[in-house]
């Protein structure tokens, strides 16, 4: 299967033509998700995972998949971290549609596939900001109630390998 038959067919036929495949299956699976927010939340996540995703969702999900790793976002940033996207992003759609844990869930993506090396979640206010920080946290321990098993078979065991404060993150081989 080529990278564009990933990126172009519809979920539930790769993870049926996955099943069948041993480890590329997972790889395939992994490639879609690294680059797919809806899948990774549907495949990885399915208990915080709405599909159909409401359009607003869907923009908000493209925005995240379209985001360049850290690396390129700082070179072409440079020294003005203001030209950083994530530095100047807003979504708008009605309150309890679910922005807050989509975005939960990219930066979840985001530390387990190594694209960010570190993620800061600001709210408007600190205890805001912590209450984020603890759910990012939950998401990446084990054992997650809402986690499918298929999020460790593609991505490892990944956890804390630190206090809140220094967010350290250890990721196992995959």
């Amino acid at each position: 299967m080529t990278p564009a038959d990933i990126l172009r067919l519809p979920l539930a036929d790769i993870v049926t033509a996955a099943a069948g495949a041993g480890p590329a299956g997972l790889a395939w699976l992994r490639f879609r998700c690294d680059r797919d927010l809806a899948a990774y939340m549907a495949l990885c996540w399915p208990g915080i995972a709405a599909a159909p995703f409401a359009p607003s969702h869907r923009a908000i999900l493209a925005w995240f998949d379209a985001l360049p790793p850290f690396e390129a976002r700082a070179a072409q940033a440079g020294a003005d971290a203001e030209a950083d996207p994530i530095a100047r992003s807003a979504w708008e759609a009605p309150r309890g549609t679910g922005k807050t844990s989509v975005a939960i869930a990219a930066l979840d993506r985001a530390v387990r596939s190594g694209r960010e090396p570190y993620v800061v979640i600001i709210g408007p206010e600190s205890a805001h900001a912590s209450a984020l920080s603890v759910s990012l946290q939950a998401m990446l321990s084990p054992g997650h109630p809402a986690a499918s098993p298929m999020l460790a078979a593609l991505y490892g065991d990944v956890g804390w390998t630190g206090n809140m404060g220094d967010g350290a993150v250890k990721r196992g081989a995959v």
